[in-house]
């Protein structure tokens, strides 16, 4: 691993004799400035079908909530919704 510039001035640089002591030991930002970090790119698909199944969850507990609201509030509305 090549010194940062200001290492280089302050005479002070973290030396690792076998690559794996450092990426042990360094941030994930310092190995990527010395080319050694690659992050893997997820696909643009993934996170938005995260968010939907997000959503969906949301949903789900929304109405849920609101049956059980419709249930105890007015419980002759919510027998003549669903028996019908």
């Amino acid at each position: 691993m090549k010194p940062s510039l200001e290492a280089a001035r302050k005479g002070f640089v973290m030396v690792y004799c076998p690559l794996d002591y450092a990426k042990k030991n360094q941030s994930k930002l310092r190995m990527a400035r010395q080319s050694f970090y690659v992050k893997q790119k997820a696909s643009r698909k993934q996170p938005k079908e995260q968010k939907n199944r997000i959503t969906l969850v949301a949903i789900r507990r929304l109405s849920t909530w609101v049956r059980c609201v419709a249930r105890k509030v007015l419980p002759h509305v919510y027998s003549s919704i669903v028996n019908a």
